[in-house]
Order: structure tokens, then sequence, then C-alpha cells
């Protein structure tokens, strides 16, 4: 059961519609990110820019005040100039369109995450903030799009 104690939803823009996956080119000079749909209730991965990082991996799903650890897909796209709100838009219109429920909102320094339930599968995405420099010269550089799911 998912408890939700808090949800800060975020606004979306009606007019931006999902943007279809491309096709296939040769794999060798861009290699296809894991298929999303190992279940059919998951959304078409996003593809408004390059996928970088595709790996499987453990990991932590947040769910009210537990903390829920799963085998699942992460991936991280190459680095944007500008904060993705498309991405952010197209993921929370998806998953809401689908009956999932917003767990997790988190807006920090370091970046946005947001997980969305249904049933036992989770879908987390959220941009990641990358900064250069240190100290009182630290300053924003570029943003990195991330998502995983179980």
């Amino acid at each position: 059961m998912i408890d939700v104690k808090e949800v800060t939803p975020f606004d979306t823009d009606s007019n931006i519609s999902p943007i279809p996956n491309p096709p296939s080119t040769d794999s060798s000079s861009n290699p296809e990110p894991a298929d999303l749909n190992t279940t059919t209730q998951l959304p078409k991965l996003y593809s408004g820019f390059q996928w970088e990082t595709d790996q499987k991996k453990t990991l932590l799903f947040t769910s009210g005040k537990r903390r829920i650890e799963q085998e699942g897909v992460y991936l991280e796209s190459a680095s944007l100039t500008e904060f993705p709100q498309e991405f952010i838009n197209y993921y929370t219109k998806e998953l809401t369109s689908s009956s999932f429920k917003q767990t997790l909102n988190s807006i920090s320094a370091a970046g946005t995450t947001i997980t969305y339930a249904k049933d036992d599968i989770f879908f987390t995405f959220g941009v990641e903030n990358v900064y250069k420099g240190s100290g009182d010269s630290k300053t924003l550089s570029s943003y990195k799009a991330f998502l995983e799911h179980n």
C-alpha cells in the first residue's frame, strides 16, 4: 500500500504532445536505450534528446515512509543546456493519464526528482543540476535528465 503524505504537482503545458520514438538506426552509432515497455503500463521513452546511460541496477524507490529496493533500469540523458520542462511535462501527463499516482516530488539545489507508482510498478524521473566550480564560484552549467523504473 502506498501512503502519500503530500503531493505538489508540476504545472503542465497542455499544448505539449508526446514526441514519438525515432526509428531505430545503426545500433553501433546510436545504441537504443532499454525498452520502457517491459510492461504495457509504462509510457514510451521520451525521445526529445539523446540517452547516454542505460544500465540495469538496484534502485531505491520511496513510497510514503517506506523505501523499496528493487532491480530496475536507469537511463540518463546527454548533457542539456536548458532545463528540459517538456520532458517533465511528458511523463507527468503520460503517467497521470495511465492512473499512476505521484508518491514523491522533491526539488532541491541538486535537481528535481518525481516518483509515480501503480500496483507494484515504480517510475522515477527528474533532472540533475550539473555545476562547475566550487565555493563562491560554483555555477549551474547544465542539466541531465534521468529516469528509472522497476
